[in-house]
């Protein structure tokens, strides 16, 4: 739940910082899955490629996942030509590729259009090793409930969108921390009101 909740607030924030053109796209297909009501289906949910990368993008920007666990090296070993000492602690950022140059052009602009097979901005490097995107992880320790998060956080989010307006306050800009996942460092507030 924490990633999930973390991936819908992150995804607010930047929503909140779009043009009016990109939230109208959001919104047509938050608006198609609202009238569904109960009724939302699993094929409903997958036809909802603007939302898809909207939470894809969310998570490449502000990953909940920066790193993993420390590991320690139990036996001295090269990796070409780095020494890792026994005992020394190691670790892998996930974070690293999300900013990369190589795989995404403007890394620092937030572009749900990434992710949207045919598109002019979609970044074709970053979809060719399942490596270079890992908000979950990957390989053996890939989180088992990636599908789920998003599952959860289409619907949640869907939600949300579609039963309120909301603004963040006036000149509140996302700084971050890391914590238990890369999170706001100062509280995210919003102005809410039913639709």
């Amino acid at each position: 739940m924490d990633t999930t909740g973390h991936m819908i607030a992150m995804a607010t924030y930047f929503f909140a910082k779009q043009s009016e053109e990109v939230q109208r796209a959001v919104m047509k297909e938050a608006n198609e899955l609202s009238q569904a009501g109960i009724n939302i289906t699993s094929e409903m949910l997958n036809k909802c490629e603007i939302i898809h990368a909207f939470l894809k993008e969310s998570l490449r920007v502000a990953s909940p996942a920066m790193f993993l666990l420390p590991r320690e090296v139990i036996e001295g070993y090269y990796i070409e030509d780095l020494y890792l000492p026994k005992g020394a602690l190691v670790n892998t950022s996930f974070v690293t590729n999300n900013y990369n140059p190589e795989l995404y052009r403007d890394p620092y602009e937030f572009n749900m259009n990434r992710w949207i097979q045919g598109h002019p901005d979609f970044a074709s490097e970053a979809h060719k090793n399942p490596y270079y995107f890992t908000p979950f992880s990957a390989g053996s320790i890939n989180c088992i409930g990636q599908h789920l998060v998003i599952i959860e956080g289409k619907i949640i989010w869907n939600i949300f969108l579609s039963t309120y307006n909301f603004t963040i306050p006036a000149g509140y800009e996302m700084h971050y921390k890391l914590g238990s996942a890369y999170e706001p460092r100062e509280t995210l507030y919003l102005n809410i009101e039913k639709k």
